[in-house]
């Protein structure tokens, strides 16, 4: 079975209780794509909204996810990136995350770039070509292209950010778009839009009307049929509450802290038993003066 043909396999598991977790990728490099790959995350989403990537370097990113076993995904910049969606899946990318979802006519745009015309399952606008990363296991070229073409539609996975107030507001009506696979919680934004962020600070993600917008998608998405998700490192807690496409955490935060932990401790031993530290960490932004 082909990694193509495997996608809707994947989605399925997720309906039939199966966790999946994923981690963002916001440093540009095939060699940090595949190392988180073969950690043994179910995927890793390419972050484009808030890192520095090209569209160039997506089809290494991609092979280099697929290379260490994992699923890939892309957020790209928001639903009327009608550019970034189509080379997102040209480029190889299992999914898409799309991010500042507000209304149901946001969903069936994303929908319509995502899909092909005239082909099976739900129909868009999406344009065709060859050589396509999707079609190269039958074969690159037109032949491959046209094997495939009525596959393809069905086997590209459409996530979608619940993260402004208007969207919580608007979640029967969005959930029941067709074509809609994953409906993922954004916290920081969806606790900004709620105006909670600025008043409460951390306390906001404790805050009651943050829960209440996190249990109402985490109740109505099973209705639809979309699988409800959260950008959350509390795997027990997500999993309790019925989500089951998580995104753990990010490779630049796990090698911020990974960094902090070895040093502290190399520091600790290091620095034992003596009344003037030995050696200590210069500081991030260091007076050019002081060498």
């Amino acid at each position: 079975e082909n990694h193509l043909h495997n996608n809707r396999k994947w989605v399925q598991q997720m309906k039939d209780g199966k966790l999946k977790v994923g981690i963002n990728l916001n440093i540009n490099s095939p060699t940090m794509a595949e190392l988180l790959a073969s950690a043994g995350y179910d995927f890793v989403q390419v972050d484009g909204q808030h890192s520095a990537f090209n569209r160039e370097s997506l089809t290494s990113l991609f092979q280099a996810i697929k290379l260490g076993g994992a699923k890939s995904f892309i957020r790209v910049d928001s639903s009327e990136d009608r550019p970034g969606i189509q080379q997102a899946f040209d480029c190889g990318a299992d999914g898409i995350l799309v991010p500042c979802i507000r209304t149901a006519d946001d969903c069936r745009r994303v929908v319509s770039f995502a899909k092909l015309p005239g082909a099976t399952g739900l129909e868009g606008t999406r344009s065709m070509y060859v050589n396509l990363r999707q079609t190269f296991h039958v074969g690159a070229g037109i032949p491959g292209t046209i094997t495939t073409y009525n596959d393809i539609n069905k086997h590209t996975i459409i996530a979608i950010q619940i993260e402004t107030k208007e969207a919580v507001e608007n979640l029967d009506e969005i959930l029941a778009v067709p074509g809609i696979d994953i409906a993922l919680i954004g916290p920081g934004d969806l606790n900004s839009s709620l105006g909670l962020l600025g008043a409460h600070g951390f306390g906001a993600f404790t805050h009651p009307e943050f829960f209440a917008a996190v249990q109402k998608v985490a109740t109505l998405c099973p209705k639809y049929g979309v699988i409800p998700g959260f950008f959350n490192s509390d795997l027990k807690q997500c999993n309790s509450m019925g989500f089951k496409f998580i995104i753990h955490n990010s490779d630049a935060e796990l090698l911020r802290h990974g960094l902090e932990v070895s040093l502290t401790s190399s520091l600790t031993a290091l620095n034992e038993g003596v009344t003037d530290p030995i050696w200590t960490p210069r500081p991030y932004r260091p007076d050019p003066s002081d060498v």
